[in-house]
């Protein structure tokens, strides 16, 4: 029973040394990614070569004028004018204007050539009927005229 315990506690000992290396090489290699990024703008990634270039180069096309235009921007204000919300709505009547046709007109596409297909299937099964009576009708006259000469 000492043997199993022991056994055990080494199969765990061993299994929690595997996760933690597993662990430390995963936290390495994201390390190695994180310091080789920058984030720029929130929105551009670049090497930390390339960004000490584009940012030199931004830095120097920027008058002073244009800097304080910059730092003067409120980009915290949330408000939406009203002449933009009558675009918007304007977009939507003209978009609804052009697809309600369009849905109507597959709409009835649709059900015509299910009624089309009902109608079909309806005109092959009396077509077939059509011949059964037929064949019914030519071996009755065959046995009409076979009983006549009989007699």
């Amino acid at each position: 029973m000492k043997k199993l315990r022991e056994d055990y506690l080494d199969f765990l000992e061993e299994y929690y040394l595997k996760a933690n290396d597993s662990a430390l090489k995963a936290q390495d290699k994201e390390q190695e990614s994180d310091e080789n990024l920058i984030l720029l703008d929130d929105l551009k990634l670049k090497t930390k070569e390339g960004l000490l270039e584009g940012a030199e180069s931004q830095i120097e096309s920027l008058n002073l004028e244009e800097k304080e235009e910059v730092w003067e921007m409120d980009f915290n204000s949330k408000e939406i004018s009203f002449r933009f919300v009558c675009l918007v709505l304007a977009c939507m009547f003209v978009a609804l204007l052009l697809f309600i046709p369009k849905v109507y007109i597959c709409n009835n596409i649709y059900y015509v050539s299910r009624n089309l297909i009902q109608l079909q299937a309806q005109l092959d099964s009396l077509n077939e009927e059509n011949k059964y009576i037929k064949k019914q009708l030519e071996d009755i006259k065959f046995k009409n005229l076979t009983y006549e000469l009989n007699f």
